[in-house]
């Protein structure tokens, strides 16, 4: 089965019910299932016992963040994402496009699957009739996380609009931070996720690059560079906030063969159409500074650190 017709079966409401593999919909093995957030992560940064907090505002350890996973996957091309991410963190530096799409493909799979959990806990444990937190077909809005994952079972080529990868990242060396060491935040509807580990910080969005092309470096175009702990705290709710301006996504064609996967941007397709008063098309609705000061407080503390969330 190629790898598209795979990313469709597991992202089926029925697959995703019935506790299937999240990355192919195949039956998941008897085990305990993929680690959403690894063991050397896990390990590396004493986070068996912390807690990350969900969209309905209960915590659960991240040691329990596991979702179903059939070993074909989580031994194949899942395990060679970890490893390779894992040696990303490990030299703290972001080294050329191989390693800025081994980033992507792992942060995507973050996201999809803290989402993929959600999916099997109740909205109010007290009341089952409420449902999950998550229903299983709110996973199709990450249709583009999985593929963006997925692109690791074979050789891939990208052509895209406005940056090489169909998504927007951005890195920071993070200095001063003694032994406050992870940072982590996700933003569902605006399909982003931040994370500290160490000194090496990501911001990632899968936004099929519209970002980058406002701004190959982010705000302030300081990707790349050293930042304090709070300004990379700030600069996340600015492209948080940013993807939440999202106004336009992308129309695709992709294709595959038995040894390589083809990922091609053709347009860009507006939600709302042209910029008021121009014929230009808009993709980002306009930037509004007391709404970002108002997503600014509500996401960070009196202190600067990330509330739960």
């Amino acid at each position: 089965m190629k790898t598209f017709e795979l990313i469709a079966r597991a992202l089926q409401e029925q697959s995703i019910v019935d506790g299937n593999c999240f990355a192919c919909g195949r039956t998941p093995s008897s085990g305990a299932g993929e680690h959403v957030m690894p063991k050397w992560l896990l390990t590396r940064n004493s986070l068996w016992n912390s807690t990350i907090t969900l969209l309905n505002g209960t915590t659960l350890p991240y040691s329990q963040l596991r979702v179903p996973c059939c070993e074909r996957c989580n031994n194949g091309f899942l395990s060679r994402v970890e490893r390779d991410a894992q040696a990303i963190f490990a030299a703290e530096e972001v080294k050329g496009g191989d390693n800025v799409l081994v980033l992507g493909r792992w942060m995507a799979k973050l996201l999809v699957g803290i989402l993929t959990k959600e999916t099997k806990l109740y909205l109010d444990r007290r009341d089952r009739s409420k449902g999950f937190i998550v229903d299983a077909r709110f996973l199709d809005n990450f249709h583009l996380c999985h593929v963006i994952l997925q692109t690791a079972r074979k050789p891939t080529t990208f052509r895209c609009l406005h940056s090489d990868f169909p998504f927007s990242l951005y890195w920071y060396a993070v200095a001063g931070t003694g032994d406050d060491n992870f940072d982590f935040i996700t933003d569902v509807f605006g399909n982003a996720v931040a994370i500290r580990v160490g000194r090496l910080a990501v911001v990632f969005v899968a936004d099929g690059g519209l970002q980058m092309e406002v701004g190959a470096k982010g705000p302030h175009e300081l990707s790349g560079r050293e930042v304090s702990l709070r300004t990379f705290r700030e600069l996340v709710i600015r492209i948080f906030y940013k993807s939440q301006l999202r106004d336009a996504t992308h129309f695709y064609i992709n294709s595959e063969t038995p040894s390589a996967i083809n990922v091609e941007q053709i347009s860009v397709s507006p939600y709302t159409g042209l910029i008021p008063g121009t014929v230009m098309t808009q993709i980002f609705r306009p930037w509004d500074n007391d709404e970002m000061a108002s997503v600014l407080a509500n996401m960070l503390d009196g202190a600067g650190n990330f509330r739960p969330g």
